[in-house]
């Protein structure tokens, strides 16, 4: 894997973008906490991938602007868990282990619900730009450990996204088609998870 760094400039403003040129079909941006990332095929061509990002990155900064909740899922007295906010901090290994026990909960009922016979492996991961990544070789899913402090309709949203994946491996239309029979607000509930909306 290729890494390569092009500055970008938006509203006066200049953005330096990292780009992991790798084995992959798409091309993605993503907001990360201190700026943004994008990964890309790597026998596109830079002109591609720059003009591709050049034309995402206005739209990506807009809505990373409209966050709605200016509150961290954890403070110094709280914690949001599932779209609630409880008092005390809930420290990391208990909120895995409160994690692991739902989003297997959740995959169990949703597999059972989309006629997939072979249950999956269920694993809670920390990870920066996706919230669930689905493996067809082990067998496997992980989820973003902060879905923990998302509401359950909203993880539910991300377990069906996985799931999808075992009929439809690329996000094509067939993939979106599978996805709304089983989820039809998912457009709603995507827009909550990435806004930040707990709830």
């Amino acid at each position: 894997m290729k890494v390569k760094t092009y500055l970008f400039e938006v509203d006066n403003k200049t953005y330096e973008i990292p780009v992991r040129y790798k084995f992959q079909r798409g091309l993605y941006l993503r907001a990360k906490k201190d700026g943004f990332v994008a990964s890309a095929p790597s026998l596109l061509s830079e002109a591609k991938v720059k003009k591709f990002i050049q034309e995402s990155l206005p739209t990506l900064i807009k809505r990373v602007n409209k966050k709605v909740n200016i509150e961290q899922p954890v403070g110094e007295n709280y914690t949001y868990l599932f779209g609630e906010k409880v008092d005390g901090v809930i420290q990391e290994k208990e909120l895995r282990k409160i994690a692991l026990e739902e989003f297997t909960n959740q995959t169990r009922e949703c597999e059972q619900l989309m006629g997939i016979k072979k249950p999956y492996k269920v694993h809670v991961r920390k990870m920066k730009s996706r919230y669930g990544s689905n493996s067809r070789r082990t067998h496997s899913i992980n989820y973003q450990l902060n879905l923990v402090h998302f509401g359950k309709e909203i993880i539910r949203s991300v377990v069906i996204h996985e799931l999808a994946h075992e009929y439809h491996r690329n996000h094509q239309k067939g993939f979106y088609d599978c996805l709304l029979q089983y989820c039809p607000n998912y457009k709603t509930l995507r827009s909550k998870l990435i806004k930040g909306v707990y709830k």
